[in-house]
C-alpha cells in the first residue's frame, strides 16, 4: 500500500489501533494440545471451538475489533450473543450426528471391540494401551517405551459416596501425577451396567486426555511459541491494508450498490447482509471483513434508529464468526485441527478440505440463521 502510494508511512502508522493491539496482547492464549481423531469428532472440535468463540468480546480477534470500534461493554455483547452461542453448539452438534451416524455408530463398535488389556490388582487398575487402541501415537513410540494409565486406589462404586483416586501417566521418562478422579466411577467386572457404562466412558476420556498431555509436554507445540508476535505484526498488517483498500474508494462503492438491499430493520436486509459477510469473511477473511464493513453497517443502522446501531456490530460479529466453518480454510482452528490430523496419515484420521466442505456448507448457513434469529 505504501509502495503504489495509496497511503503514505505516516498514515500506514496511523491505520494502527493500539487499543486493539493491547487487547490482543492481553487475551491471546494458543492452546496447541489438540488431539487425532476420526472425521466427525476433527469436524466438531474445529467448528464448536468457532461457534463457542463468538460468546464474548475476547473469543476471537474479529469479536474484539467489533468491540472497541462498537463500544459495545463485556456483559452486553455476552447477553446479546451467548445465548446464540449455546444453541448454534446444540445445532451443530445435531447435524455433525444426522450427517456421520453411520460413521460413528461404527466406530463406536470398533472401539468396543478394541484390543485392550486391563491389568487389576488389590490396589492399582492398569490400562494398557497398544498402538490399534491408541491411534493418537506414532507406532514406533509403543516399540521404545511402555504407556500405561494407572488408577491407584480401589476401585469401587459404594452407593452416592465418591472415593477418589489419582490417574497417572507412566513412561520412561519416569511417572507423573495428573489429575484425580472419582473412583465412583470405576467398578470391577462384576458390578452393574452403569457402573460399566461410566467406567468406559471414563477410561476412553482418560486415554484422550493423556494423549493431549503426553504431546503437549514433550514439545510438539514448541514451533508455535513465536505465534502471539507474529499475530500482533499481522493485524499491524491488516490494518494498514484496509485503509489502503478503503483509500482506493472500491469498498464504498460496493457498500452504495448494497446498502439499499440491506438494512438491518428487514429480515431481507439481514439475509443480504449475512451472505456479504459470509462470502467477503471466506474471500478475505473475518477480520479484515468486520474493518471492512463494521462502520459502513453501523452507520447505515444509525440512520433507521440508534437501537440498531449494537445489533448491526452483534451481527457483523456473529456471522463473520461461524462463517468460519463454512470451509477448511475459513479458520486457523480448522487448520490447526487439520494439520494436527495429518500427522497420523496411515491411520487415515484427516480432513480434507471437500469432507469439510460437504460438512461446513449445511451447517454453516444453518447456525448462521438460527443465530440471527436469536441475537438481540
Amino acid at each position: 500500500m505504501v509502495i503504489f502510494q495509496l497511503i503514505s508511512p505516516a498514515q500506514a502508522y496511523a491505520s494502527i489501533d493500539l487499543s486493539i493491539l493491547g487487547l490482543l496482547f492481553g487475551t491471546i492464549v494458543l492452546q496447541n494440545n489438540t488431539i487425532s481423531l476420526p472425521q466427525p469428532f476433527l469436524l466438531a472440535l474445529a467448528s464448536s471451538s468457532n461457534i463457542g468463540s463468538s460468546a464474548s468480546p475476547i473469543g476471537n480477534p474479529q469479536n474484539l475489533v467489533v468491540a472497541v470500534n462498537g463500544q459495545i461493554p463485556f456483559l452486553t455483547f455476552f447477553v446479546g450473543i451467548a445465548p446464540a452461542a449455546v444453541v448454534g453448539v446444540f445445532v451443530n452438534a445435531v447435524i455433525i450426528i444426522c450427517m456421520y451416524w453411520r460413521e460413528l455408530s461404527s466406530h463406536h463398535k470398533e472401539e468396543d471391540d478394541a484390543n485392550a488389556e486391563i491389568v487389576a490388582d488389590d490396589d492399582t487398575s492398569f490400562y494398557r494401551l497398544s498402538p490399534a487402541t491408541s491411534p493418537h501415537f506414532p507406532r514406533s513410540s509403543f516399540q521404545e517405551r511402555s504407556f500405561l494409565l494407572a488408577m491407584e486406589g480401589s476401585p469401587s462404586c459404594h452407593g452416592n459416596s465418591a472415593y477418589f483416586n489419582t490417574l497417572r501417566y507412566r513412561s520412561d521418562a519416569g511417572e507423573t501425577d495428573m489429575f484425580r478422579v472419582p473412583s465412583i466411577m470405576l467398578e470391577s467386572a462384576g458390578n452393574s451396567s452403569a457402573c460399566k457404562k461410566w467406567k468406559s466412558i471414563l477410561w476412553k476420556s482418560c486415554v484422550y486426555l493423556g494423549n493431549s498431555w503426553d504431546v503437549d509436554c514433550h514439545g510438539y507445540g514448541n514451533k508455535y511459541r513465536r505465534f502471539p508476535i507474529l499475530f500482533l505484526i499481522l493485524f499491524c498488517g491488516m490494518f494498514m491494508t484496509i485503509e489502503g483498500f478503503n483509500k482506493t474508494g472500491i469498498p464504498g462503492c460496493l457498500w452504495e450498490f448494497v446498502e439499499p438491499f440491506a438494512q438491518i430493520n428487514r429480515a431481507s436486509g439481514i439475509a443480504v447482509l449475512a451472505v456479504l459477510i459470509l462470502v467477503l469473511s471466506n474471500m478475505v477473511s473475518n477480520v479484515p471483513t468486520v474493518l471492512l464493513l463494521g462502520a459502513r453497517m453501523a452507520a447505515s443502522a444509525a440512520c433507521i434508529s440508534p437501537d440498531y446501531v449494537k445489533k448491526s456490530w452483534l451481527t457483523l460479529a456473529w456471522v463473520s464468526t461461524v462463517a468460519g466453518n463454512l470451509s477448511l480454510l475459513g479458520s486457523a482452528a480448522n487448520m490447526i485441527v487439520c494439520e494436527q490430523a495429518s500427522r497420523a496419515p496411515n491411520l487415515g484420521y484427516n480432513l480434507s478440505f471437500w469432507s469439510h466442505l460437504k460438512f461446513g456448507v449445511p451447517s454453516t448457513i444453518i447456525v448462521t440463521a438460527v443465530g440471527l434469529t436469536i441475537i438481540r
